[in-house]
């Protein structure tokens, strides 16, 4: 599809209400293929003898709604499981070959809701479905190192023990309530009745969501390395391979210096943008 298809198609999203004023897809329409398929095929009619090409496309639209989590787990999970984490806004991570997951209740034991209070966080680590040094015992296959298959269908064997939670996700909450209120904030100043505090508002609050989602970007693959450092070095501990475990313990020690930078990078860029802003 070129840009000049795939804006008219945003735009016709836009205006039959699937995608709101900050550009996130409903999950109404995310969960009805048909209707995206049918906005494309109005759209572009010569479309309606590839149905093929048609469903990448409604495909893609819908992975917006998911996208930054699809690049932290591709295809581990199906596009239904996807759009239920977010509808529900649970926070996913990925640990060698194990998912986690963590959810927020709302404050409990409150009166009223202008106070604070406190609330209940629920974590869960689904294992990995595969057996062998990197993944859960739950599925088993031949000797020859083929692909192995679990004996009851997409069956997920929760291991004992297997527990601790993904770091990505402390980060990822932080900066996705950012984006939320610099969205908030764009929404608002596209209100705004004076043409210039509008555009000043609108470019302000698109700068503000560019850094933190190129923040966003820039630090999930360093977050992966972290983990992945900290599961070999795991790994070679309990096999009792004592410099193995030394070698992943630095580069470890590597990533997260690497983290601090980055973070202290898009810190002096949020600096100077509100400096700009006085």
């Amino acid at each position: 599809m070129d840009r000049e298809l795939a804006e008219a198609l945003v735009a016709k999203l836009e205006t039959a209400g699937a995608i709101d004023s900050k550009g996130a897809l409903s999950y109404s329409c995310a969960e009805d293929r048909e209707v995206i398929t049918k906005i494309i095929v109005d759209l572009e009619p010569s479309l309606a003898h590839s149905r093929a090409y048609v469903e990448r496309i409604t495909a893609s639209v819908i992975r917006a709604s998911y996208l930054n989590l699809y690049k932290v787990l591709g295809d581990n999970l199906d596009e239904t499981t996807y759009l239920s984490i977010v509808r529900n806004k649970i926070l996913v991570d990925v640990q060698g070959k194990d998912v986690l997951m963590q959810i927020f209740s709302s404050c409990v034991l409150i009166k009223t809701g202008q106070v604070e209070g406190p609330f209940l966080e629920f974590i869960q680590r689904v294992c990995a479905k595969k057996k062998g040094n990197e993944g859960g015992d739950s599925c088993h296959g031949e000797n020859d190192g083929s692909v192995t298959k679990c004996d009851a269908a997409d069956e997920v064997y929760l291991k004992p023990g297997c527990g601790g939670f993904g770091i990505r996700n402390f980060l990822t909450l932080f900066l996705s309530i950012e984006v939320s209120k610099s969205l908030a904030e764009k929404a608002a100043a596209e209100a705004l009745a004076d043409p210039v505090l509008r555009d000043k508002g609108i470019a302000l609050a698109e700068r503000k969501i560019a850094i933190l989602t190129e923040q966003l970007e820039e630090s999930n693959p360093i977050l992966s390395m972290i983990t992945d450092c900290m599961t070999a070095e795991g790994a070679a501990t309990d096999g009792g391979r004592v410099e193995e475990a030394k070698a992943w313990a630095l580069k470890k020690v590597s990533a997260n210096q690497a983290l601090k930078v980055c973070s202290m990078k898009y810190n002096a860029m949020m600096v100077a943008l509100q400096d700009e802003d006085r």
